[in-house]
C-alpha cells in the first residue's frame, strides 16, 4: 500500500456515503473507477 495523489480527481457529487465519518467518492480520471475517500476522525503522527 502506498500514497496516491488524488488532488486532480473529481468528487462524485451524485453518490453519497453514510456513516459517522466524513467521506465522499472520488473518480479516477485514468479509468473512471470510483473510490471511497474517508477523512480520519483523528490524525495520528
Amino acid at each position: 500500500m502506498g500514497l496516491h495523489d488524488v488532488s486532480h480527481w473529481k468528487k462524485d457529487e451524485e453518490r453519497q456515503a453514510s456513516g459517522t465519518r466524513e467521506k465522499f467518492w472520488l473518480i479516477n480520471p485514468d479509468n473512471k473507477r470510483r473510490y471511497l475517500f474517508k477523512i480520519p476522525k483523528r490524525l495520528v503522527i
